[in-house]
């Protein structure tokens, strides 16, 4: 079945935010050969936007922009983040750079397994002979991805209310 990839106005079938083309252009401007040799490259970027879906729907900026789109964006109301007094907004009918890179880069790193595994009870401590190793009881055992968290912080909304005041 041939990717459907979301083109800026809600489509209700869409399965990812990138095509196999953005993905081959991305890494091949990266000099990067790993993507070269994925078998199921769309199969890749699908799994890539099914995380995405589940790590940062409800953190996003703005709002979607159709009830009956299949993906988190398009969006309403997502301001530049170049724009100190929040004046400009993304077009709402384009899926952002940030989102198509992180979908580009999360594809690649489905190929070495799960973004997320399975997970078994955590051991506070390993003892193989003399060597001890033991683990801090509150860390989470699920993988973390910074580039991805950076890559897209400019379209996640924070926590709490922040605006940036300029002195003029």
């Amino acid at each position: 079945m041939a990717l459907i990839v979301e083109d800026g106005t809600g489509l209700p079938n869409a399965e990812s935010y990138a095509s196999v083309a953005e993905a081959d252009a991305h890494f091949s401007a990266r000099g990067s050969e790993a993507w070269d040799n994925v078998e199921n490259k769309e199969a890749a970027l699908r799994l890539a936007t099914d995380y995405m879906l589940q790590t940062y729907s409800g953190r996003w900026k703005g709002t979607r922009k159709t009830s009956t789109q299949a993906l988190d964006w398009p969006r309403y109301n997502v301001p530049l983040e170049d724009d100190p007094a929040w004046l400009t907004l993304l077009s709402s009918s384009i899926v952002p750079a940030q989102v198509k890179k992180a979908t580009i880069e999360l594809a690649l790193i489905t190929t070495a397994g799960a973004l997320v595994p399975n997970l078994e009870r955590a051991q506070a401590s390993v003892s193989v002979g003399e060597i001890s190793v033991t683990y801090e009881g509150s860390s989470s055992q699920l993988p973390r991805y910074p580039m991805i968290d950076m890559i897209l912080s400019p379209l996640l909304a924070s926590s709490g209310f922040t605006r940036q005041l300029v002195r003029t």
